[in-house]
């Protein structure tokens, strides 16, 4: 994820470089034109915080645990008791 206050700025000097080649881009079109190696190289990257994250992981865990997290033979997709042994060591706080 990139800071928006960043992005906004890149999206910004992007329109200005295309418009001042002549053309109208659209929003669409401004996104595409910035690439991967500006967005590196002039926006900062913030990451979620830790409340979130351990949320998303235990999400993630429920959507694949049960009979839900089974392949087409039935097989378990995650090993249930080692998961929680592992969320146990790595002390992530339940959701």
């Amino acid at each position: 994820m990139w800071d928006q206050d960043d992005l906004r700025a890149a999206k910004d000097a992007k329109r200005a470089e295309l418009e001042a080649g002549g053309r109208h881009p659209s929003e669409a079109d401004v996104l595409r034109s910035v690439s991967r190696s500006e967005l590196a190289l002039h926006c900062r990257r913030i990451t979620r915080g830790t409340e979130e994250t351990q949320a998303q992981i235990h999400r993630l865990i429920q959507a694949f645990d049960g009979d839900a997290g089974r392949d087409s033979l039935g097989v378990p997709l995650i090993n249930s008791a080692r998961m929680s042994e592992i969320i146990k060591s790595h002390k992530l706080a339940p959701v």
